[in-house]
């Protein structure tokens, strides 16, 4: 399930605006100073989604400034990393990473365990996305000076940049299922770049497969029927004994976790009212099932019920009306309108 929040400075009195902007951002960001800026009043708009353990970020605005300090990181330690994506114009960075002005359109990481300082550029209407993830999703031992080199002078890193700006697409367009899956995609690839980021003096390329970067390649690719061990194991470059031994050491099998994720990927769906009118065949398709007579008879298995009574049953007591609704009107929310709204 997804959660957005929205912040606008728009309908706030001119006097109250940066007080106002400041309190609602940092009750979702512990750490987070906001600056207020000289000589014009704040105009701003800050967007959140929660996708599972992602969360994407947009602020709009101009000579807009954000920093986490020292005094900040010890009451709340960063556990997030972050990369940022700008619209409209370059923005000033300094941080762990080095320092300077981001280009236009150009990725960048920001390790939310150190200090920075971001800067909107003055007299410019900017959007800065910014996607993040848990730091811990990488291991140990990273070096994220690394990973932000390779994503400007990588292949992979090149195409993460085309996957942001899918998600980018998506979010305008206020599409829950494109966001939901170009989130989760991204995330897959980047977590593969950490892997191949060279770390321990390995070819560049040759991945040290982890089990978090196994489960999010799966999850970003659930709808696909063949998504077999083989195929992974050869996405990775990796022997498929290598795939069975990583979730081996989790306590569970590949293919009992994949037809688990696809599993609650159809409870998920069948109780969205974005999916409300998609037949159960077309959900049981769209998380990976070939044959509708398996997908019921898993379903069942592990839910006591038919996927078609499920869904009758979670209308009825109204789950799945929550899914994603907006704390502002729905014509504030990216740029569109949210097609969670309605009934079952």
């Amino acid at each position: 399930m997804s959660s957005r929040m929205i912040v606008s400075t728009t309908d706030v009195a001119q006097d109250d605006r940066f007080s106002y902007f400041r309190e609602r951002v940092a009750a979702c960001f512990d750490g987070l100073e906001l600056v207020e800026p000289k000589g014009q009043t704040l105009d701003a708009r800050f967007d959140t989604i929660d996708i599972g353990d992602i969360q994407v970020c947009r602020i709009t605005g101009s000579e807009h400034e954000v920093r986490r300090s020292s005094s900040a990181l010890r009451c709340s330690p960063g556990d997030r990393v972050s990369v940022n994506y700008c619209d409209g114009g370059d923005y000033f960075l300094s941080d762990a990473l080095g320092s300077g002005d981001v280009r236009y359109g150009a990725l960048r990481i920001i390790d939310n365990a150190n200090e920075f300082e971001l800067r909107l550029p003055r007299g410019e209407r900017v959007v800065l996305h910014c996607f993040q993830i848990p730091r811990m999703a990488f291991g140990d031992d990273v070096s994220f000076l690394k990973i932000n080199s390779s994503l400007s002078d990588s292949r992979l890193g090149s195409l993460i940049s085309d996957q942001y700006r899918v998600l980018v697409k998506a979010l305008r367009l206020d599409n829950v299922v494109a966001a939901h899956a170009a989130a989760n995609a991204t995330k897959a690839m980047l977590l593969s770049l950490g892997e191949v980021a060279d770390r321990d003096g390995r070819r560049r390329g040759a991945p040290n497969v982890g089990i978090a970067s196994l489960k999010s390649y799966v999850l970003s690719r659930l709808s696909e029927p063949g998504l077999s061990i083989e195929a992974v194991a050869g996405a990775f470059r990796c022997s498929e004994r290598t795939v069975q031994n990583r979730f081996a050491a989790e306590g569970e099998t590949f293919s009992s976790w994949l037809l688990s994720q696809r599993l609650a990927r159809a409870e998920e769906y069948l109780l969205a009212p974005a999916y409300a009118l998609r037949s159960i065949e077309w959900i049981g398709f769209s998380c990976g099932f070939v044959a509708t007579a398996h997908f019921h008879r898993a379903f069942k298995e592990r839910f006591g019920t038919t996927p078609r009574t499920f869904r009758e049953r979670g209308c009825s007591n109204g789950e799945g009306r929550g899914d994603f609704v907006p704390a502002a009107p729905a014509q504030d929310v990216w740029r569109g309108t949210n097609p969670c709204h309605g009934a079952c």
